[in-house]
């Protein structure tokens, strides 16, 4: 049960690794990479407000005004349930999510992002975007749109 919660980019790192010149010129490779520097950008944003990177994943797929079942979070960030009460009382304590009851079921705790959480959130979002750029810089805007639309596709 546990294989369940690798994290998105274990297999892109294991591959990224791999010297095999074969497996460097496959496009599961190279978007491997790709994530794999966008993450270590990502990484050091959150190392310098004390995050790991599980737990800026947790805060940036929250929505502001948009509280969460903590079942729903714990899927999107690929967790079990005792990771993902570690990840939330660390993020909780330092001021970035509040936990509350959910509105439509009061059995069921959701998690909501504080004002504080929003502004690292917005930092590490817009570094996401600012790697996504510097990536996509050595390509035309035709070419950029033309990636999209077969990543979409896939």
């Amino acid at each position: 049960m546990s294989n369940i919660y690798l994290t998105k980019f274990t297999i892109y790192d294991i591959i990224r690794i791999m010297n095999e010149p074969e497996i460097q010129d496959t496009t599961y490779w190279l978007m491997g990479a790709i994530l794999s520097t966008v993450r270590e950008r990502v990484a050091h944003v959150a190392n310098a407000h004390g995050l790991t990177i599980k737990q800026a994943e947790a805060l940036c797929t929250l929505v502001p005004g948009q509280p969460q079942p903590i079942r729903v979070l714990r899927e999107r960030i690929s967790c079990d349930a005792s990771s993902a009460t570690g990840i939330l009382d660390r993020l909780e304590r330092r001021g970035f999510i509040e936990r509350l009851p959910d509105l439509q079921d009061r059995r069921i705790r959701a998690v909501a992002i504080t004002p504080t959480g929003r502004n690292v959130r917005s930092l590490l979002i817009d570094e996401i975007l600012q790697a996504q750029n510097d990536q996509l810089s050595i390509l035309s805007k035709s070419e950029a749109k033309a990636l999209t639309k077969l990543l979409k596709k896939l």
